[in-house]
C-alpha cells in the first residue's frame, strides 16, 4: 500500500474509534447503525483500488467507517473528496440511503441545487418511508423558498414520524419560515414546549427582519412559564427589539445561532433558539442536522455516527 493512502486509512481508523466510543465530528442525530447494511462485495471494476483496500482492511465495518470518513470530509468542506467517497459507497452499497443523502448534501453545498433535488427525489422513490430523505427534501425546499413543496413534504414527515420530536421540530421551523406560524406552533410545542416554541417563532421573525411581529411572541414566551435560560434569552432579545432601546437595531453579533448539541434539559446556547431537550433521546427517523445558520438544530445528546 502506498504511504499516502496508508495515512488516510490510519485517519479513518482513528475516526472510527472515536465514533465507536461515542465521539462524533458532527453533532446531532445521524446514521443509525441498524440502517447500515452488512458488508457485501461490489464489482471490482467499479471501485477504486483504495476503496478495495479499505474493504480488505475493514471487512464488515467498511460501510460504517467510510461513511464516517465521508461525513468528516464533507464537514471540513473537502467536497470533491467527500463526493468521491459517497459515490463509491453508493456503488458498493446500492441499497443504503446514506450515500445518496451525502451526495445530495454535497451537491447543494456546492451550488448544484437541481442535482441535489434529483438525487433526493430518486432516493424518495426508492425509500418512500424514510424520514431522513423527506427531511432533507424539506430543508432543500426551504432553502430554495419553494414553500408549496416544502409544506407538502412537511405533511409527509408528520405522517411518517408523528411522535419523533426531532422531526416535528424541523417541521415547525420550516413552517414558520413559510409564514405558517399557527400551523407550526403545535409541532414546536410538541418538540420543545410552549414557551420555547414562542421564543423560536420570535427568533425566526427577528431573523427575517420582522421585529415588530417578534415582540408579542417574546412577551408570550415570558408568560408561558419558561425555564430560566428561555426567560433570560427572551428578555435579552426583547430588550434589543425595544423601541426605547438605542441599540435596538438588529444585532446578529449578539444573538447567535445555537450550537448543534443542546445542554441537558434543552436550553439556549449563546442567545440562540431552544433545542429539542437532550433527555428526550432520539426518536424514530433521527436526522442529520441541517446546514443553515438559522434556529437551533434538534439535539439528542447522543450522536450516532
Amino acid at each position: 500500500m502506498s504511504k499516502p493512502y496508508r495515512l488516510v486509512l490510519n485517519a479513518v481508523l482513528l475516526l472510527a474509534s472515536c465514533t465507536f466510543c461515542g465521539c462524533a465530528f458532527v453533532s446531532g442525530s445521524a446514521v443509525s447503525s441498524s440502517r447500515l447494511l452488512p458488508f457485501r462485495k461490489a464489482s471490482a471494476a467499479q471501485l477504486s483500488p483504495e476503496f478495495r483496500e479499505a474493504q480488505r482492511m475493514f471487512g464488515r465495518n467498511t460501510e460504517k467507517n467510510l461513511l464516517a470518513w465521508a461525513m468528516y470530509q464533507e464537514d471540513t468542506e473537502q467536497y470533491a473528496e467527500a463526493m468521491k467517497t459517497y459515490r463509491e459507497l453508493s456503488v458498493a452499497y446500492p441499497d443504503s440511503v446514506q450515500p445518496q443523502l451525502g451526495i445530495a448534501r454535497v451537491e447543494e453545498a456546492t451550488g448544484r441545487s437541481e442535482q441535489a433535488l434529483t438525487v433526493l427525489q430518486n432516493a424518495a422513490a426508492v425509500h418512500p418511508q424514510n424520514v431522513e430523505v423527506q427531511l432533507q427534501l424539506m430543508r432543500l425546499h426551504t432553502s430554495e423558498e419553494n414553500w408549496q413543496e416544502c409544506l407538502k413534504t412537511c405533511e409527509i414527515v408528520c405522517n411518517l414520524a408523528p411522535t419523533d420530536q426531532n422531526a416535528r421540530y424541523e417541521v415547525g421551523i420550516a413552517m414558520v419560515r413559510a409564514d405558517r406560524v399557527d400551523d407550526a406552533l403545535p409541532h414546536l410545542t410538541f418538540a420543545v414546549g410552549r414557551s420555547a416554541a414562542c421564543y423560536n417563532v420570535a427568533w425566526i421573525l427577528h431573523e427575517q427582519s420582522r421585529d415588530a411581529e417578534a415582540v408579542p411572541w417574546l412577551q408570550q414566551a415570558l408568560s408561558e412559564h419558561p425555564d430560566r435560560q428561555t426567560a433570560e434569552r427572551s428578555k435579552l432579545l426583547l430588550a434589543e427589539l425595544s423601541p426605547v432601546n438605542p441599540q435596538s437595531k438588529r444585532r446578529h453579533d449578539r444573538v447567535m445561532p445555537a450550537a448543534a448539541v443542546g445542554d441537558q434539559g434543552g436550553v439556549i446556547h449563546a442567545g440562540g433558539p431552544v433545542e429539542v431537550p437532550s433527555w428526550n433521546g432520539p426518536g424514530q427517523g433521527s436526522v442529520r442536522p441541517a446546514r443553515h445558520s438559522g434556529p437551533a438544530i434538534p439535539a439528542d445528546g447522543q450522536p450516532q455516527r
